[in-house]
C-alpha cells in the first residue's frame, strides 16, 4: 500500500506542476496527503435509485469526502461566484500545512421545461458540485457501467 500511495503521490505532483495558477506554490504535503485519501477512502453509500440503477448523492458524497479527507488533514471548501453571466463553482481542498488546490467549473442551470426555474438551478448546482467533487478526490458515485 505504501508504494501505491508514493506512485499516487508522483502523479499527483506531477500533474499538478503543470497548473500553478489554480494551488498553492507547494504542494508536497497536499500531494502526499491526497495520495493517502484516494488509498483509503471507501466508496460512498449508494443510497439514491435512478433510471440507470443505484447512485450516491451529493449527501452521501460529501460525508464521504469530508470523513475521508479530514483524517489526512485535508478541508472542502466549494462555493460559487458569478461572471460575465455564468455561475461558476469553486472548489478548493486546504491542507493542515497551508497548501491548497483549486478548480473551476462552469456551473450554469440545466434546462428542463418538465422543472421550474428554480428547481432547474438547483438542480444544477447540486450535480455541479457532486461530480466536481468527484474530478478532485478521484472518487466514484455513479452506477458502474
Amino acid at each position: 500500500m505504501e508504494q501505491q500511495i508514493q506512485q499516487i503521490k508522483q502523479q499527483i505532483q506531477q500533474a499538478l506542476k503543470q497548473n500553478t495558477r489554480n494551488r498553492s506554490e507547494q504542494i508536497d504535503q497536499i500531494a502526499e496527503a491526497l495520495a493517502k485519501v484516494q488509498a483509503s477512502m471507501p466508496a460512498p453509500e449508494k443510497n439514491k435509485h435512478g433510471n440507470r440503477g443505484s447512485y450516491a448523492d451529493l449527501e452521501s458524497m460529501l460525508s464521504t469526502a469530508k470523513k475521508t479527507c479530514s483524517e489526512h488533514g485535508i478541508a472542502i471548501y466549494q462555493h460559487y461566484q458569478m461572471n460575465s453571466g455564468h455561475i461558476f463553482l469553486h472548489s478548493t481542498l486546504i491542507h493542515t500545512s497551508g497548501q491548497w488546490l483549486n478548480s473551476t467549473l462552469l456551473a450554469d442551470p440545466i434546462e428542463d421545461p418538465k422543472l421550474s426555474y428554480w428547481q432547474c438551478r438547483t438542480l444544477g448546482f447540486t450535480y455541479t458540485k457532486k461530480h466536481h467533487l468527484e474530478a478532485q478526490l478521484g472518487m466514484r458515485g455513479d452506477v458502474e457501467d
